[in-house]
């Protein structure tokens, strides 16, 4: 199938594709907690939040069914209101989503951008039930072999109907949709994480006691065309480097393409599991956000603090 040209969707068009995200995903059984949506591995536990990941049986990791298996949970509970939460995972500008992210992740965070704001009501007496952004967020690289990544994505925040709670839904935006700030080429050694979704439920306990905060990401299953072809690409391209003749075996070939698809499911599931981990540090920032020392006075020592190139390792020179 050919990949259609860029293209950038209308306002109209990204909302209702937002809103259809939103409608697909079952926000009860998230509430439920894992227990509720099949077996699940425990990774971490870090004050009241939990991590946990899928299960996959080691005979299909490196198969075309392992991205099946490319989801991970972090749940807990947080002290806090639903405005000092929602001031953080809802970013108002540029700015305080670097500064939000930079406090989560760290290091392991190098920069995000907005790159388009979609009106979502006329109402003027609407009080932000809804947001819609398109977003782009650079990440280090997981592993010593890795490259860094991007994802390019819309992030639709929703106030729940009852106003005990909100939502945040991400879905990765396809290659064939225009992206200013993405970064494509192989010569930039920058993977796109195409498929990568992630939702966000966060609402009042029964007891009115604290906010339960639920976070889900995964891989899309079946990947998309254009992803099944970039990483097909990928894969010829460092099986043909590593081959010191064309006389290897058919099955030689099929295990470098097996080991190649394993390395591709430990990168990912390493993605995923630092996307959970740094949902463990909202207490933290909550904290530091009340006694007012997130931000420095000067907002530009927040970039300088992390000035990386997604492209490499390199730093900025002014």
């Amino acid at each position: 199938m050919r990949v259609p040209r860029a293209a950038t969707l209308s306002d109209g068009e990204m909302l209702q594709r937002a809103r259809a995200a939103y409608t697909s995903e079952d926000f009860v059984s998230l509430a439920a907690g894992p227990e509720a949506k099949g077996p699940w591995l425990r990774v971490e536990a870090v004050g009241r939040f939990v991590v946990f990941r899928k299960q996959v049986a080691d005979s299909k990791v490196g198969t075309n069914s392992d991205s099946n298996e490319l989801e991970v949970l972090c749940a807990g509970r947080l002290d806090a209101s639903l405005e000092e939460v929602a001031s953080i995972l809802r970013s108002n500008s540029e700015g305080e989503l670097n500064s939000a992210m930079s406090a989560l992740y760290s290091k392991s965070f190098i920069f995000g951008s907005y790159e388009r704001e979609i009106p979502c009501t006329t109402d003027q007496d609407d009080d932000g039930c809804e947001y819609l952004v398109v977003k782009t967020k650079s990440f280090a690289r997981t592993s010593m072999l890795g490259r860094n990544e991007q994802w390019c994505y819309f992030d639709y925040f929703r106030r729940k109907d009852e106003r005990d709670g909100f939502t945040v839904t991400k879905r990765a935006l396809p290659a064939a949709e225009l992206i200013p700030g993405r970064i494509v080429g192989e010569s930039t050694h920058v993977d796109q994480l195409y498929g990568l979704n992630a939702s966000y439920l966060v609402e009042k306990l029964p007891d009115r006691k604290g906010l339960r905060v639920v976070f889900r990401a995964w891989f899309e299953s079946p990947e998309s065309e254009e992803d099944q072809a970039r990483d097909s690409r990928s894969t010829l391209s460092r099986s043909s480097r590593r081959q010191s003749s064309n006389s290897s075996s058919s099955s030689g070939s099929q295990s470098k393409i097996n080991r190649a698809d394993t390395r591709k499911y430990k990168e990912r599931m390493g993605r995923l599991l630092a996307m959970a981990h740094g949902v463990t540090h909202l207490p933290k920032l909550v904290r530091r956000r009340r006694f007012g020392l997130q931000e420095p006075a000067d907002r530009s020592a927040i970039q300088a603090q992390n000035t990386r190139c997604p492209c490499g390792n390199a730093y900025y020179r002014s």
